[in-house]
């Protein structure tokens, strides 16, 4: 899935009120073919891509430039849910949650193809099979009326001799063979059209059993984050977690070892060594190692009326957002 790197600064200097995918879209400006997938198994929205750091950079400089902010990228360490592993994972925000298929449909018109949605074959469309059949007819219509051309020039120059009129059964003959065998191929022709329906028909069985299989496999992350939660309330009975603090345990670390194991002490004696957050003083953070670096961030404050600890586990790269959510936190209790 994915692991935080850091956030692109630019989310901030857009102009929220500019639609999403506006034109302009400077594809030229990607390396080409990239390949990406919209992950929304979970809590957050997720823009898997395969590609490196230019890929990154210069993909979230055109969704910044369309409106579709974001706020968290980092290199990808477990599979999507589709299955595929993918190198770059990018956190869209909440505005872009809700408009997937926006979002969806500018990255089709950056990378100049069509949609990855299946499509439906439209019966009015002939199928290759059909057109051949058609200039076989076309064919055997100007063979025919070749061969009322040659009746006619036999009845005009029968008085030339006995050679033409052998010269005339022989084409006779001919165009007679190439009857048959344009007769024989328009039989094959029926029949492999019955053959390829047939296989057609069980394609499509396969694609629908597909499907449902797939949208199973969407809900796996969900319930895996459900019974994630479970450990942790079994394990920390003492701390309640608040927001999406499951959701970045669960899917945006590298390594939670370390953030499991503050975790464990705080929820064991209630106090560890800490210091307070600016903006919002009745709250404390402790810093923890992500796997890859210490922007791991736990704030903790007062207890609930149940007497548990409230505590937010967050990134470093969020913490304007997160001292805001704080201090409301502190002004709702």
């Amino acid at each position: 899935m994915k692991n935080t790197e850091g956030a692109k600064k630019s989310n901030a200097a857009h102009d929220e009120s500019k639609p999403f995918g506006s034109p302009g879209i400077d594809a030229t400006a990607l390396p080409t073919p990239f390949e990406w997938y919209v992950d929304q198994g979970g809590q957050h929205a997720y823009l898997m891509l395969k590609g490196n750091r230019q890929v990154l950079n210069t993909l979230t400089e055109q969704l910044d430039q369309h409106g579709f902010s974001h706020t968290v990228t980092g290199r990808s360490y477990r599979p999507a849910n589709n299955g595929l592993q993918y190198d770059i994972f990018v956190r869209v925000d909440e505005k872009v949650q809700k408009n997937l298929d926006s979002l969806r449909h500018f990255l089709d018109r950056v990378r100049n193809k069509p949609s990855q949605e299946p499509s439906t074959l439209s019966p009015t469309v002939p199928s290759p099979l059909e057109v051949e059949l058609k200039q076989l007819r076309v064919a055997y219509a100007q063979l025919q009326q070749e061969l009322q051309e040659l009746k006619n020039i036999r009845l005009t120059e029968l008085s030339k001799g006995n050679e033409l009129e052998a010269l005339f059964d022989a084409e006779n003959k001919r165009l007679g063979e190439t009857e048959r065998a344009l007769k024989l191929e328009r039989d094959t022709l029926k029949n492999d059209m019955v053959i390829m329906r047939a296989q057609l028909a069980a394609h499509h069985e396969k694609l629908v059993s597909y499907e449902q299989n797939e949208m199973e496999r969407s809900h796996l992350p969900r319930r895996l984050e459900k019974d994630f939660e479970k450990m942790i309330k079994c394990l920390l009975p003492n701390l309640e977690l608040v927001r999406d603090s499951v959701s970045v345990l669960s899917n945006e670390l590298k390594d939670f070892s370390d953030a499991m194991r503050q975790l464990r002490l705080l929820n064991e004696h209630g106090i560890v060594k800490a210091k307070r957050v600016g903006g919002a003083p009745a709250w404390s953070e402790i810093h923890f190692s992500t796997g890859e670096s210490d922007a791991g961030r736990i704030y903790f404050g007062e207890r609930s009326k149940g007497g548990k600890i409230r505590v937010l586990i967050s990134h470093k790269t969020l913490q304007p957002r997160d001292i805001k959510y704080l201090a409301k936190k502190k002004s709702d209790q």
